[in-house]
């Protein structure tokens, strides 16, 4: 086992690795489709370095780092001029805890300048939160999450979304009541939809893209069974006509999908409920 960790050099002081949400969120993508060879566990992109830890040998790391590099070049275009990176192996079970635990923590602190949605780290795949787009379409569980199943067996789910929560439980959405974390209407809707679109590894759900449609399904037929159903309007939310969303309300889902759409809702309302930020 080996935790590899690399840290690129700022240029002209600008975000080396990811100037925008967009950016920070592709970044983390190609990040865990790559590490799926090298069996990636833990991953968090900060503002100017990584922080991996991955099942992998030792003459792998590179191979891996250099797989990232160039593919987090080429989509944001930075050229952020990559340092080289540090490797140091991983001694046992508990030493494996011990770095997950820490790059899960700190990537609150991380990220640029702040993410609080972890769009930069794969804590969100280790719980089902998020799913992973593939290259030619398609979404497909994260292999981190069965991985980290496997590997960390004492680091559970509520310990992991505590850490993304920042130390408190998820609420779960039927103890949410009309108004969750003082939101109703537009500002709720945006909540709303911005969640579905983070399940399926998204910013929006405007493009047709792989699984928008089933994760707008996913998120019309949660919130109609919400107890805040009274204060959205379903029609401008989804900006949709009235067939189309009756075609939405018997859409069949994939079940890890609806999960991933509900855990982003109660998620991102939790977060908000117990640490009110500006949007």
């Amino acid at each position: 086992m080996a935790l590899g960790k690399h840290w690129n050099s700022s240029r002209r002081g600008r975000p080396v690795i990811a100037g925008s949400d967009a950016e920070l969120l592709e970044a983390n993508i190609r990040m865990q489709r790559i590490g799926q060879r090298s069996r990636l566990v833990v991953s968090c992109i900060g503002h100017d370095h990584i922080h991996v830890a991955a099942l992998c040998g030792p003459g792998e790391v590179g191979r891996m780092v250099q797989s990232v590099e160039s593919s987090i070049t080429q989509v944001n275009g930075l050229n952020p001029g990559f340092a080289p990176f540090y490797e140091k192996s991983i001694e046992d079970q508990r030493h494996l805890e011990m770095v997950a635990r820490y790059i899960l923590r700190h990537s609150k602190k991380e990220a640029r300048p702040h993410d609080p949605d972890h769009l930069g780290n794969n804590g969100p795949e280790l719980v089902g939160g998020r799913l992973l787009r593939l290259r030619r379409g398609g979404l497909i569980i994260p292999p981190s999450r069965e991985v980290a199943a496997r590997f960390l067996p004492k680091i559970t789910d509520e310990e992991i979304e505590k850490m993304l929560v920042g130390g408190r439980k998820r609420i779960e959405l039927d103890k949410f009541g009309s108004a969750p974390a003082g939101l109703a209407g537009v500002e709720l809707e945006e909540v709303l939809m911005d969640a579905a679109a983070a399940a399926i590894g998204l910013l929006d759900l405007d493009r047709r893209r792989a699984g928008v449609a089933d994760a707008r399904a996913a998120v019309l037929q949660l919130v109609e069974t919400s107890p805040f159903i009274g204060s959205i309007q379903p029609v401008r939310m989804l900006g949709l006509d009235l067939s189309t969303l009756r075609r939405l309300r018997t859409r069949e889902v994939w079940e890890p999908l609806a999960y991933a759409v509900r855990w982003q809702v109660e998620f991102r309302l939790t977060r908000r409920a117990l640490a009110p930020m500006p949007r």
